[in-house]
């Protein structure tokens, strides 16, 4: 179970860091 859950997390902080610059990237093109 803690194999699991430690890709769960990896799975979480991927999609998060992705998010994040999907919205840096939105706010860059819109302050253009």
């Amino acid at each position: 179970m803690e194999d699991v859950t430690s890709h769960v997390v990896v799975y979480y902080l991927i999609h998060a860091f992705k998010n994040e610059c999907i919205s840096k990237q939105l706010l860059l093109m819109l302050n253009i």
